[in-house]
């Protein structure tokens, strides 16, 4: 989550703590690693598609993402 902030994406956030659930994308392409937040409030379901909390989540790589949901309106 902060890499994006820094890169100015315009991505909806709440808690920065995995609990809102709001900042919840699919990673379509690269590398993560989950907080163990994150790894135990996802589904095993969630996790196999990719799906990750953004404040909850390490890039170790380059990161292609999709919105889940509704789209935010700025």
């Amino acid at each position: 989550m902060e890499a994006a902030k820094i890169q100015t994406a315009k991505i909806p956030y709440g808690c920065n703590g995995g609990g809102c659930g709001i900042c919840k994308m699919r990673v379509v392409k690269g590398q993560y690693k989950l907080t163990d937040a994150a790894a135990k409030a996802l589904s095993e379901e969630e996790k196999k598609n990719g799906h990750v909390f953004l404040c909850q989540t390490y890039p170790l790589s380059d990161l292609q993402l999709e919105l889940i949901g509704k789209q935010p309106t700025f």
